[in-house]
Formats: structure tokens, C-alpha cells, sequence
């Protein structure tokens, strides 16, 4: 089973973030009630298109990462409102922002498991968010205590329970690569350990792989790059496993380290060639995920990432491609196969995944 302790933190998290939110939202209706004829319209406005938005990008069915992002650009969007004062249609371009900004807030929280059934905390920010109001406060210091005070809880929020910072980042990283496509996710089980065996292809695998998947994953990341300034702390937050190969000692504490996560019943992913490829041929898995999942009980998904080879971050010619995205090329397909026995080996693990890649050639130019 997942931790315990990590579930009931993300619960309490989620329901302070409905009930902080429903305030917000209360004080936000009132503050442009109080402004211009346009503003209260648009922002409701705005707020109806944040459906459309979450069902156009979420690829799960719940994506908690809306929450984080939501919540930082509410509070950036209300200060915008305050400073657009008197100017009519800027302030009525940020109300609509601000409106959708509430709703992916908002919207995820509500169909998020456990909340739904507890109303109570809605209910609560409301009530709270109306007593603020009575204060004789103008439409633009109101808006501007939401958007600070929605920026002090944010940085709270990912303090607190660094899962809505992780979602956010990972579901921000996926969207890097337009397009995305995922087949099979039903395949990865809802809860116990996970080991995902994937091929290599860009620096961001980890975030396209995390981003389509509604559980978190913790990744084994050959350490040399574990270990850079940035990555580091990267790494770290996300619980990854460093991977060393420079000493027995060092691999046997990766493994042994990868074991423990898939028997706390979490989700591990490894990328079993071990390096990026250089020409986009997959190459040989290697036989590390055999010792990972030795006497343990877990299903082994294989998962492939097919049309990532030369675009950003991945490797062309041997040569590592820097350039932006190129949103106008064909979509990435994340394919998720039916679950192996943890007894498989690894050219097993290899020939799934290689059936995933004739499968997902197949959904090119649709």
C-alpha cells in the first residue's frame, strides 16, 4: 500500500485548498460586482471556459497538477486586476483570466476522491469568504488581498504537500511535447507497486511518463546526473533513485532502494537501456530490473515512447537537439502495455515494449 501518512497529508491539503479557494472565489465575485458592468460577466465567462480547458489538456481523470498552476496565476491575475484600475477593457480581460484561473483551481478539488463527499469544507470558505466583504474595503484592495494572500498559500500549499508542486511541474513539463497521446494507461494498476520498464529517448521522458499518469512515480536516474546543481533538488523533491553503476556497493543501494519503494506500494519506473539513444534505435535492455523485482509480487508494465526521437532534448545525428519545440509535428504516443510477471526477464520486457512500438506506428498521421 502507498503511505498512509503521504495520503492523509494530501487529503488535508486538497480540502484546506477547496475551502481557501471558495473564500477566494466569494471575495473575487464581490470585489468585481463592485467595479465595472462587464467584469462580474466576464469572469463568469472564464470560468465556464476552464471546463473546456481541463477536458481539452487533462489526460487523466482527476489531474490534481491544475491545482498548482491554477493557483499561481489566480494570484498573479488578481494583483494584474488591481493594477488595471479604471482601465475598462483590461480589467475585464484579467476578470475573464481570473475566472479561469479559479476554475482550474477549483474544478480538479471537486472531482478530486474524498472531497466530493466532504462538502463541509466548501461550505466553510464560503461562509469565510463572505464575512470578508463586510470589511469597507474598495473593488482593488480586495483583489489585491486575494492575489497576496493567494501567492502566501500557494508557496504553503507546495510546502506543506509537495505533490500538487510535483503534478504541476510534471503535468507543465508534459505539455512541453505537443500532442500527447496515451494508450493503454488502464494497464497500470490504481494502487501496490508498479515497476514501469520504458525505453530512453529525451531528457524529459520522466516528465511525459509522470504527466500521464494520475499516480506518482519514482524514477531511477543514473546519478551523475542525479547529482547536477539544479537536477539535484529536482531529484530529490520528486524522491527519485540515484542509479550508479561505478561500484557494486553503489548499484546493489540503488536496487535495494528501488525494491523498497515497490514494496511500500509505490510506482517505479526504469528505463531499462540505461542511456538515451543516440539515433532513436531502442537499444538493449539491460538486466538491472531483473534483481529489482526478484521475490517481490509486482506486475511489470512495459511502456514506450514512440515520436520523441529529434525533437527537444533528445538526441539527432548524435548530437543532443536544443531547439524549441516544434508544435506542427506529428503527436507523442505514450503506449502502456498488459502487465507482465515479475518473473519476466529482461528480453522479455524488451520484446513487449518493441510490440508497443509497431502498435503506436500505427497511430502516426491520425
Amino acid at each position: 500500500m502507498q503511505n498512509l501518512g503521504t495520503r492523509k497529508n494530501l487529503q488535508l491539503a486538497a480540502r484546506l485548498a477547496l475551502a481557501y479557494y471558495c473564500a477566494a472565489l466569494v471575495v473575487m465575485v464581490y470585489g468585481l460586482w463592485k467595479g465595472h458592468a462587464l467584469e462580474l460577466p466576464g469572469f463568469l465567462m472564464g470560468f465556464a471556459s476552464s471546463v473546456l480547458v481541463v477536458r481539452r489538456y487533462s489526460r487523466i481523470a482527476v489531474e490534481i497538477g491544475w491545482v498548482g498552476i491554477g493557483s499561481l496565476l489566480l494570484g498573479i491575475l488578481c494583483s494584474a486586476a488591481w493594477a488595471a484600475g479604471g482601465n475598462v477593457p483590461w480589467a475585464v480581460a484579467a476578470a475573464i483570466a481570473l475566472g479561469m484561473a479559479s476554475g482550474l483551481c477549483l474544478l480538479p478539488l471537486f472531482a478530486y476522491r474524498g472531497i466530493a463527499s466532504r462538502p463541509a469544507f466548501a461550505v466553510l470558505g464560503v461562509l469565510c469568504g463572505a464575512a470578508i466583504p463586510a470589511a469597507p474595503m474598495s473593488r482593488g484592495a480586495l483583489l489585491l488581498w486575494v492575489g497576496v494572500a493567494t501567492l502566501a498559500f500557494t508557496a504553503g500549499l507546495f510546502a506543506y504537500e509537495k505533490e500538487f508542486m510535483i503534478r504541476s511541474g510534471l503535468f507543465l513539463g508534459g505539455r512541453v511535447i505537443s500532442g500527447i497521446r496515451v494508450v493503454g494507461q488502464h494497464h497500470v494498476p490504481a494502487s501496490g507497486g508498479v515497476l514501469l520498464v520504458s525505453n530512453h529517448v529525451t531528457f524529459i521522458d520522466g516528465f511525459l511518463i509522470g504527466s500521464s499518469l494520475p499516480r506518482l512515480v519514482r524514477y531511477m536516474i543514473w546519478k551523475p546526473y542525479f547529482e547536477l546543481p539544479v537536477a539535484n533538488w529536482v531529484c530529490r523533491t520528486i524522491e527519485a533513485i540515484p542509479m550508479s553503476e561505478t561500484g557494486p556497493r553503489e548499484v546493489v543501494a540503488s536496487l535495494r532502494r528501488a525494491r523498497e519503494k515497490l514494496g511500500q506500494g509505490e510506482v517505479v519506473c526504469i528505463f531499462a537501456e540505461g542511456f538515451i539513444t543516440r539515433n532513436g534505435e531502442m537499444l538493449p535492455f539491460k538486466r538491472g530490473m531483473e534483481k529489482i523485482v526478484h521475490g517481490l509480487d509486482v506486475p511489470i508494465i512495459p511502456v514506450h515512447l514512440d515520436g520523441l526521437a529529434g525533437r527537444t532534448l533528445s538526441f539527432l545525428n548524435g548530437k543532443l537537439v536544443y531547439r524549441w519545440p516544434q508544435w506542427g509535428r506529428q503527436p507523442v504516443t505514450i503506449s502502456f502495455g498488459p502487465a507482465l510477471a515479475a518473473r519476466a526477464g529482461a528480453g522479455e520486457a524488451q520484446r513487449a515494449v518493441e510490440e508497443l512500438a509497431m502498435a503506436a506506428a500505427q497511430w502516426r498521421g491520425r
